[in-house]
């Protein structure tokens, strides 16, 4: 969880991440192999700076989003694998991903309602 909160110190900053000078550089590289006449004000290439950092760090944002999704999901089947094999079964069912999807609210506590109403009351 550590690069997600360094991924949303970095969107917050108002600093710049790439220093300036090695960035106009690079720009001015990639304008002359386009047009070789082409002048930049300091605002402009500040502007394209400040673009490009936001579409990187939101991009690595989401990057991370999709990967956590993937060991999540992955979690889950070898957790419904385990299941089924208590269960004395080769094959995951519904019940096994049913009984994971409700272990997994009940352990991180936004189940906590369902429990109180439904199966509390099943094991008095």
């Amino acid at each position: 969880m550590g690069v997600l909160r360094e991924i949303r110190h970095y969107q917050k900053a108002e600093t710049l991440l790439i220093p300036a000078a090695a960035f106009g550089r690079v720009v001015r590289d990639v304008a002359l192999q386009l047009k070789p006449d082409l002048r930049f004000q300091r605002s402009a290439i500040l502007a394209l700076q400040e673009s490009t950092e936001s579409v990187l760090i939101n991009e690595l944002a989401s990057k991370f989003r999709v990967i956590i999704w993937c060991i999540s999901t992955n979690i889950v089947i070898i957790v419904a694998n385990l299941a089924a094999i208590h269960a004395k079964r080769v094959t995951i069912q519904q019940k096994d991903m049913e009984l994971i999807k409700n272990l997994r609210v009940m352990i991180t506590g936004r189940g906590i309602l369902l429990y109180l109403l439904l199966i509390r009351p099943l094991l008095i």
